[in-house]
C-alpha cells in the first residue's frame, strides 16, 4: 500500500542525512552536526523550504496544536452541513502515554551514549510506557455518545462522510492502491490547513519526487554498493571480529532485522498457540526474553566497535562529503524543478500562518 511514500520523500533529505552525520575529529575539517546537515545540505535546502528552523520545540508544538484545532473546527462545520453532529476534538489534551527517558538526546557518535544504548534498537532510549489511567489522563472522545446513538447504517454514513469510504480488503492488499480521502470532511479540512505538506503529492511535482526517491535509493536502497568510506570502515571492523558487514549501515540494519524477527515470531506464536480466536493475553512480549537481552548486549558490543572504526577512518566526514557532492550534482541537474518546488513550499507556508 503506497499511502505514505510521497510524504516520506519530502523529509528524506534531512532524515537520511541525520543518519550519516555527526561531529568527528580528524581529516580536513569536521562533519556537520545532524541539525546543521538537515538545514544546509544541497538538497535539504530545497526539500525543507518553508520549515522554521528557528522555532523552539515548544513553539513548533504550539503551532501544530493551533493548526489541528482549526482542522477540527472545519470538520465540525463540514459535518453539520452533511446533517451530522460533530464536536471538535482537543487532541492536545490527550496525555495517555508517558515516554521514559524523553530527555535523553540521540547521540550515536558519543561513546558514553553508545555504551548504554548501542544503536538504540534493542536498547531503546525512548520506550513508550502507558500511564495508569486516572480521571485526569483518561481521554474520552466527545463524539462517542452521539455515534453510539446512531443506527448501524447511520453510523456507516457518518464515518464515510467524516473519513471517506474505507478501503476494501482487496484494495488494502494491493501495493499500488492509494487511499484518497480528499472528499471527506477530514480530508478537506486537512488540505485547507496543512495543504503545504501535500505539495509533493501533486501531479506537478510527482516527477521531481520520483527523481528524489530514485536518487536516495542509490545510497539506501537494496543492493547498494559500499562507498570508499564504507570499505575502509569494513576493513577496520573486520579486524575487530565483524567481517560480515560490508558497510556501516549494514551493521545497524542487522539489528533492526533481528528485532523485527523477534516481533514476527511472537505474533506467529500467538496465532498458532490456540484454535480459538487469539486475544492480547496470548501475546508474549519478546523484549522480556533472554534472547532479546543477549541481542541487546551484542548490539552494544557491535556499536562500540563500529564507533571506534568510524573515528579511526574519519568515516562520517567522508560519507558526508560524498553525499553532499552527489546531492549538488542532483541539484544542478534538477535546478528548475527544485526552484519551483521551493517557491511553492514557501508560499504555502506563508499562507498557512
Amino acid at each position: 500500500m503506497n499511502v505514505a511514500k510521497t510524504l516520506l520523500v519530502v523529509t528524506a533529505a534531512g532524515a537520511l542525512l541525520a543518519g550519516i552525520t555527526g561531529c568527528t575529529s580528524g581529516g580536513s575539517g569536521e562533519a556537520l552536526s545532524p541539525e546543521d546537515a538537515w538545514k544546509n545540505s544541497p538538497l535539504a535546502q530545497y526539500m525543507n523550504a518553508g520549515y522554521d528552523f528557528d522555532a523552539s520545540p515548544e513553539e513548533q508544538q504550539a503551532e501544530s496544536d493551533k493548526k489541528q484545532k482549526k482542522v477540527e473546527e472545519l470538520v465540525a462545520e463540514c459535518m453539520a452541513k452533511e446533517g451530522f453532529e460533530y464536536q471538535p476534538v482537543d487532541y492536545s489534551a490527550q496525555s495517555g502515554m508517558a515516554v521514559a527517558g524523553e530527555d535523553v538526546e540521540w547521540e550515536p557518535d558519543k561513546k558514553e551514549w553508545v555504551a548504554q544504548y548501542g544503536y538504540g534498537v534493542f536498547n531503546n532510549p525512548y520506550p513508550s510506557q502507558p500511564e495508569e489511567p486516572t480521571d485526569e489522563n483518561t481521554w474520552v472522545d466527545p463524539n462517542q455518545e452521539y455515534v453510539e446513538s446512531l443506527t448501524e447504517s447511520e453510523r456507516t454514513s457518518y464515518y464515510e462522510v467524516l473519513y471517506g469510504p474505507q478501503p476494501t480488503e482487496e484494495e488494502m492488499n494491493d501495493p499500488e492502491f492509494q487511499w484518497d480521502n480528499s472528499a471527506s470532511c477530514q480530508g478537506k479540512a486537512q488540505e485547507e490547513v496543512w495543504g503545504e505538506q501535500n505539495i509533493g503529492q501533486t501531479d506537478e511535482f510527482k516527477p521531481l519526487m520520483d527523481a528524489v526517491n530514485k536518487f536516495y535509493d542509490q545510497f539506501y536502497g537494496e543492493g547498494v554498493k559500499p562507498t570508499e568510506a564504507d570499505k575502509a570502515w569494513a576493513d577496520c571492523i573486520a579486524e575487530a571480529g565483524y567481517s560480515q558487514f560490508d558497510r556501516q549501515q549494514a551493521a545497524i540494519q542487522s539489528f533492526y532485522d533481528r528485532s523485527n524477527k523477534f516481533y514476527e515470531d511472537a505474533s506467529a506464536s500467538m496465532s498458532t498457540s490456540t484454535t480459538e480466536t487469539p486475544s492480547p493475553d496470548d501475546y508474549v512480549d519478546p523484549t522480556t526474553s533472554e534472547e532479546w537481552k543477549q541481542a541487546a548486549e551484542e548490539e552494544i558490543e557491535t556499536a562500540l566497535a563500529d564507533l571506534e572504526c568510524r573515528e579511526k577512518t574519519d568515516y562520517t566526514k567522508k560519507q558526508q562529503d560524498a553525499m553532499f557532492a552527489a546531492e549538488q550534482k542532483f541539484v544542478d541537474e534538477h535546478k528548475t524543478e527544485l526552484e519551483a518546488y521551493k517557491t511553492a513550499m514557501e508560499q504555502a507556508a506563508e499562507k498557512a500562518k
